[in-house]
């Protein structure tokens, strides 16, 4: 690796390295001529919403962070100008719900406009569903059931007395139904 001429480019480097070679190539930019002030930062898990973490400073400062911390992670190292646009570029994670995950119980047929919704505020959503919609196996019930449907309709009466509580005249206690045909 030339690491003379990649220390003096001008302009943006970008460097995906895993734990052990993260101090090297930082200690060979510095080593070859890379201002130890110039601005980086540091990136682990940047696709993980909830895991993600940037180490910003100057490359000194970064190599420190590196050394102490002996995270085993592999990152993303970029180094230059660009990294002080950050604040200016940072819309997908000042998003309001970014970082959170939802939990959705829905059949997946039913929530993929709520997931693409949750998506597009920043959350992570898990597609979890608790229930299935399916055709009876056996029709039958179902069409003796329809068949006796008069069966089914009923009437209430409320039975309050000045003993019970009331809400607008209506007994919250003592209800009689009945059905009717019963």
């Amino acid at each position: 690796m030339d690491w003379t001429s990649l220390a003096n480019l001008d302009g943006t480097l970008v460097c995906y390295a895993g734990p052990d070679q993260l101090p090297r190539i930082l200690t060979e930019l510095l080593d070859k001529g890379r201002s130890g002030g110039d601005s980086g930062a540091l990136i682990y898990n940047g696709n993980a919403a909830d895991a993600g973490e940037t180490i910003f400073g100057s490359l000194t400062e970064i190599a420190k962070a590196v050394e102490q911390r002996n995270d085993r992670r592999a990152g993303v190292l970029v180094v230059g100008r660009v990294t002080a646009l950050r604040e200016h570029l940072r819309w997908f994670d000042a998003r309001p719900l970014f970082g959170k995950r939802v939990l959705i119980t829905r059949p997946r047929e039913q929530a993929e406009d709520f997931v693409a919704l949750l998506e597009s505020f920043g959350a992570d959503p898990i597609e979890a569903p608790m229930i299935r919609i399916l055709p009876p196996a056996d029709f039958g019930p179902l069409d003796a059931a329809c068949a006796r449907i008069g069966d089914f309709t009923g009437s209430c009466s409320r039975a309050s007395t000045p003993s019970t509580p009331s809400w607008g005249g209506c007994s919250l206690h003592r209800w009689t139904c009945g059905r009717s045909g019963a």
